[in-house]
């Protein structure tokens, strides 16, 4: 493994460091990811300002003291920017905790062996985290964009890396401030073995990515009105910075590789470098320019220095396609929510990555999916969910992996098309714990998303029906719903 504090010499060495990630299947891990929302339990109506506000930095019950008082009480090591905690480390499990801008507070969990060890973690991180907020006064929401909030509303979290980014994706598409300030998510990062591993996941949970924002969309509100989607948090990253956002149509090409994604990752544009105390805003230098000597800082000066591991580590992290690279794949299409969804997704891709045959089946229905119609998708499902209709191209791959070897009318939307996904990801389980006696039954996890098949609606749809009907736009009963 190289140091991340090597200088990089070519591209064929960043290619090299994303393929060392590497790993036998007996070594395949999962980590879990999810963001939730702090806010004021006491409602505290303040002119211009939701009922339920939104935690502050500052103060003696605002998010500073709550992570340095989690810091204490279950020793995990602070790590701090001058005197601010920016990420708490558990030493034990290699399981850290890190703010977004506005104050969203992440579980970044340990690599793990099982979805049984992945469910332990998140309810023991859920419970002694909801505990201290409610000492706190407060309490954690579990959506994928704010409801009720407004940017100027949230905290403003004092990350050097943040206060570079603000004004570029503010410049950079509509609801580039929303994206970082208002949106939070889940996601779960999976291993690959090789390179032809790499690509077939890559492409599988490309692919596959709107119907997992479908099955989990969690965002249906927007500054206090219902937003007219089902994921509002999936129109801020369609609609800020196409060229960061969006992984190439290139990726799905026969032949495509590793190497295919890293220079992607060359041609865009940098935030920032990082110096040993500082980090220094780039002119609009690609990483390729950086490679290359030519890359400049905000004022037209030569950057200072070359490129490090480091460096290309901090780049990837700062691309925010669906399907996020490093030396692992990051699922990231998905909503936040609460430990069910939590687990419930590392359910999902586990079970269709992790098996051979049901990856193999999924690649199917990839490869059968047009471009253009993924494209078309992807927009679709942030309003419609599980009800977008199924792109005519899928049929035919979706009659193949019936059992009958017939598709009924009646499949005709996402809902169906996730009643077929979801048996390969049971089917994908149940192989993997017949080969491994000591992960007991996983396909347990799924059970929430079988319940939004068999309803055809989404936590999204089942939570403004109650909006609009007995809740009476009201969203004291939303906070409640979705309390974490």
């Amino acid at each position: 493994m190289r140091s991340l504090q090597e200088e990089v010499q070519d591209e064929d060495s960043l290619i090299e460091w994303m393929a060392s990630g590497a790993r036998t299947p007996d070594d395949w891990r999962i980590g879990s990811e999810h963001e939730r929302f702090l806010y004021e339990k006491k409602p505290n109506k303040q002119a211009g300002q939701a009922l339920h506000r939104h935690l502050q930095w500052q103060g003696e019950t605002g998010i500073r003291a709550f992570l340095e008082t989690y810091a204490q009480t279950h020793n995990w090591r602070v790590v701090r920017e001058g005197d601010e905690p920016v990420m708490l480390v558990d030493s034990a499990s290699d399981a850290n905790i890190t703010l977004e801008p506005g104050g969203q507070i992440e579980l970044s969990g340990a690599p793990l062996h099982s979805l049984h060890q992945v469910a332990h973690e998140t309810e023991l991180y859920s419970e002694t985290t909801s505990a201290l907020a409610d000492s706190f006064g407060a309490r954690f929401l579990g959506l994928g964009a704010a409801p009720e909030w407004r940017v100027e509303e949230m905290a403003s979290v004092p990350k050097r890396r943040y206060k570079i980014m603000r004004p570029l994706l503010e410049q950079s598409g509509k609801y580039g401030l929303e994206l970082m300030h208002l949106s939070a998510t889940i996601q779960v990062n999976l291993d690959f073995s090789d390179e032809q591993d790499f690509m077939e996941k890559f492409q599988v949970s490309l692919a596959l990515q709107p119907l997992a924002t479908a099955l989990f969309a969690n965002s249906p509100f927007f500054h206090g009105q219902a937003a007219g989607r089902m994921s509002m948090r999936m129109a801020f990253w369609d609609e800020t910075d196409p060229a960061r956002c969006i992984a190439p149509d290139f990726l799905f090409e026969p032949g495509a590789g590793l190497a295919d994604y890293a220079r992607w990752a060359l041609s865009v544009p940098m935030f920032f470098m990082r110096t040993d105390d500082d980090y220094v805003m780039t002119k609009n230098s690609s990483f390729a320019d950086f490679l290359a000597g030519k890359a400049q800082d905000q004022n037209g000066a030569p950057l200072s220095r070359r490129p490090t591991f480091s460096d290309w580590e901090d780049h990837l992290g700062a691309l925010f396609p669906p399907v996020r690279a490093k030396r692992w794949l990051e699922m990231r299409g998905t909503d936040g929510g609460c430990r069910e969804s939590v687990v419930a997704l590392a359910a999902f891709w586990t079970g269709i990555l992790y098996d051979k045959e049901s990856r193999h089946a999924a690649l199917h229905l990839s490869q059968a999916l047009a471009q253009g119609e993924l494209a078309r998708l992807r927009q679709e499902v942030q309003f419609h969910g599980l009800t977008t209709p199924m792109p005519l191209s899928l049929i035919p791959a979706c009659r193949d992996l019936t059992p009958s070897g017939e598709m009924p009318a009646k499949h005709e939307n996402l809902a169906d098309l996730a009643a077929l996904v979801l048996r390969l990801a049971e089917a994908g389980l149940a192989r993997r714990n017949r080969h491994d006696g000591s992960l007991r039954d996983e396909t347990c996890y799924l059970a929430p998303l079988w319940r939004r098949v068999a309803e055809r609606r989404s936590p999204a749809k089942r939570r403004l029906a109650l909006w609009r009907g007995v809740w009476q736009e009201n969203f004291a009963p939303l906070y409640e719903d979705a309390y974490c």
